[in-house]
């Protein structure tokens, strides 16, 4: 977290849905009622598995850490996992190592162009001598959490981090550290920077900030007069008397040296702050966060000016290079790069890495894919490659239909509602005076479509969106509705929450419930292959559902899971895809499915299309699209029928969370990963209580996995203080 170029740092003084809403709800509802969690940081690196082909992304998953250059050519981000990306030609290219596996990494700091530290959450540090190429594990027994370094020269350095000792100084380049921990020292320390050889100052959890005027030999803490507990992520000082501090909710700025801070920007949304500043000169800097946050300050920090960014959780970690440029790191294995201080940005080692929620495809191989910040993505290859197109705007994209090869629609957040008239390169705003989310978009041709989606509303269009007319279901009700099919022009379908489903016979003049509620509580998809046959499929409670008489009755087609999206390409092959990175396919008209995994567990799936019985696409969360022309069945990799999922309690939780399953608890070991799939920590259950402490992590959401003999159990848990 570091702000000034490493290299040189005192000459340097001298001179950073359908299912989105779908599932805010549904998590909201089940797992936390005040916490409003941003759905960022989202899936696993994973390898081709069996007839499954990795088209994006081509490097790794991994959320990224930190970035860092040691000059204008030569930079490097790191992973949660310890995947390293390098470049060594200003970004063009990027190539892959892994420090090491079985690590939760936290930090990267080069103190030259050949010297490199990356700290870990396992009580030691990794040390490279050749430019990242190999790494050496140094052990700290005092030290699990090795949070930032700071080097003065080549020989003497400090860590900043927490348990039995939050400040480590070494005076021989990393081979020997001292404690110089003074006592009381609040028990995790995140920011350590110094103004000079002399002065320096390290700021962490509940408000700490201390300060050091002899080199760091000892420390004075600083009392916090700003009112409240906070964990203060970063620290940097211009002069002895003015700096900058970012916290959860912002930054606080100071003219006295610390004693007083005045608060110079306040993020608008709770835990939505500010992790990382990025300062090369006195006026000049960029701060960042994992949550969409980028901020740019022309006048030493005393104002901020907010920019877009294109990655849908936001930036992790931040470094500007001599020329101006910027470098950027974010979840999905993102690293991306801006030329215009911060205005636009181009990625650089993945296609994207937004969750993309919809797909449709359209004759002659053509298909498209749309998602988070905006994204609609283009593939006239049968899924092989992949283009943006020109949307204009940043919001949520949920469904995407083209009723024409040139005719197309999607529809998200906010109203939104885009067309394209050229294949879908290129979108335009209708105008639908709305406040609310559209979930479902189907048109029956090129000028008659509806929408629907929360709150339980319905629009329809019959010149090409250009007006709308509410429609009115017979029986009034509120609950959000994430799919629309039409089987023909007069016969239509929605489906919605808490197991609702509507059917109209007259073109959506009336839409009448189908029968009582479903007991499966949300109903995701749709899809009817003609008059008489559809298939229905959801979450929570029996999840797919199949009618042979135009929807008069539904038989649950006896799977569970939880499903996102169904998709037929004839009568009898059909194929779904939905959470844990799971798949399911059909080739006897949904009689009997088999249910394999293609990603380790801990993805998304919230899109499947096939152009074929055999070739289709799947597509999730951080970007992720796979691609199969062999029908997707994986040998040897079957999940067995109603898995059963974990007990975790409380949940949300401020740290320290009850685990419990119903298999056996000898040789059980507990995985917690992060929303992208990397593994942040492992528990072996060592008696009968099965207690797990995760309060060093971050607020946010995470995965859990058990594993017992001959059998894997999954959860989700909200770390929230």
């Amino acid at each position: 977290m570091k702000i000034f170029t490493k290299i040189g740092v005192f000459s340097a003084l001298i001179i950073l849905k359908p299912y989105l809403i779908a599932n805010f709800e549904k998590k909201q509802m089940k797992l936390f009622a005040t916490f409003f969690w941003c759905l960022s940081l989202l899936l696993l690196s994973i390898p081709a598995v069996g007839q499954w082909e990795i088209i994006n992304p081509p490097l790794t998953h991994s959320d990224m850490v930190e970035i860092a250059f040691t000059d204008d050519q030569h930079g490097f981000s790191l992973g949660y996992d310890g995947i390293l990306l390098i470049t060594n030609d200003n970004g063009i290219s990027w190539d892959t190592n892994r420090i090491a596996d079985g690590y939760q990494f936290c930090c990267l700091y080069f103190s030259d162009e050949m010297t490199g530290y990356a700290g870990t959450g396992n009580y030691g540090y990794f040390h490279t001598d050749n430019g990242g190429l190999t790494w050496s594990f140094r052990s700290m027994p005092e030290m699990r959490y090795i949070r930032d370094f700071f080097f003065m020269d080549s020989q003497t350095g400090f860590i900043a981090g927490g348990e039995s000792a939050s400040i480590l100084q070494t005076n021989d380049g990393g081979l020997t550290w001292q404690n110089v921990t003074p006592a009381g020292l609040a028990p995790m320390l995140l920011s350590i920077d110094f103004l000079d050889s002399q002065t320096g100052y390290a700021v962490g959890g509940v408000s700490a900030i201390y300060k050091t005027t002899d080199g760091g030999q000892h420390w004075n803490k600083i009392p916090w007069t700003g009112g409240g507990q906070w964990y203060f992520r970063d620290v940097h000082f211009f002069s002895e008397m003015v700096g900058l501090m970012a916290w959860e909710n912002g930054i606080f700025r100071t003219t006295d040296g610390g004693q007083n801070w005045s608060l110079v920007y306040h993020s608008s949304g709770s835990y939505n702050g500010v992790w990382q500043l990025h300062f090369n000169d006195p006026l000049t800097g960029y701060a960042c966060g994992p949550k969409g946050i980028f901020l740019k300050t022309s006048d030493g920090g005393i104002n901020w000016e907010e920019s877009e960014v294109p990655s849908s959780a936001g930036f992790s970690g931040i470094w500007q290079i001599s020329d101006g440029s910027l470098f950027s790191c974010a979840n999905g294995g993102a690293v991306l790069k801006s030329i215009d201080s911060g205005t636009t940005w181009a990625f650089l080692t993945t296609l994207t890495n937004a969750t993309l929620n919809a797909s449709v495809t359209v004759p002659n191989g053509i298909s498209f894919l749309c998602g988070e910040s905006g994204v609609i993505l283009k593939s006239t290859d049968w899924g092989q490659t992949w283009h943006h197109t020109e949307t204009n705007t940043n919001r949520v994209l949920t469904a995407i239909d083209f009723p024409t090869a040139t005719t197309g629609y999607v529809v998200g957040g906010a109203g939104v509602i885009l067309k394209s008239v050229d294949g879908g390169e290129n979108w335009f705003h209708l105008a639908l005076d709305s406040g609310y989310s559209w979930m479902a978009v189907c048109f029956t041709d090129s000028l008659t479509g509806y929408v629907a989606g929360s709150h339980g509303k319905i629009q329809k269009t019959t010149d090409g969106g250009m007006t709308w007319l509410e429609q009115i279901p017979n029986a009034p009700f509120t609950e959000t509705l994430y799919a629309i099919d039409f089987p023909d022009p007069d016969t239509g379908y929605i489906c919605g929450k808490f197991g609702l489903l509507l059917k109209t016979n007259d073109a959506g003049a009336h839409w009448n419930q189908v029968g009582d509620l479903f007991s499966t509580t949300y109903l995701f998809s749709l899809d009817f292959q003609n008059a008489r046959q559809g298939f229905m499929t959801g979450a929570d409670g029996p999840c797919a559902y199949k009618t042979v008489d135009g929807g008069q009755t539904w038989n649950w087609t006896g799977f569970y899971d939880e499903w996102c999206s169904i998709h037929f390409s004839d009568n009898l092959h059909g194929n779904v895809a939905g959470y844990y990175g799971r798949v399911g396919r059909t080739t006897n008209g949904g009689d009997d499915w088999s249910i394999h995994q293609i990603t380790d567990g801990y993805s998304e799936l919230r899109a499947i299309r096939f152009f074929s019985a055999d070739t289709g696409i799947v597509a999730g969360s951080g970007g992720t699209i796979l691609r199969t022309s062999h029908g997707g069945v994986i040998t040897g990799n079957r999940i067995p029928n109603g898995q059963q999922t974990l007990r975790i309690t409380p949940n949300p939780g401020p740290g320290r969370f009850r685990i419990t399953w119903p298999g056996p608890l000898t040789d059980s070991v507990i995985e917690i990963y992060s929303l992208t799939g990397n593994k942040l920590a492992e528990f072996h259950r060592e008696n009968e209580t099965v207690s797990i402490d995760l309060s060093y992590l971050n607020d946010g959401f995470y995965m859990v996995r058990v594993k017992t003999v001959g059998r894997e159990y999954f959860g989700k848990l909200i770390l929230h203080r």
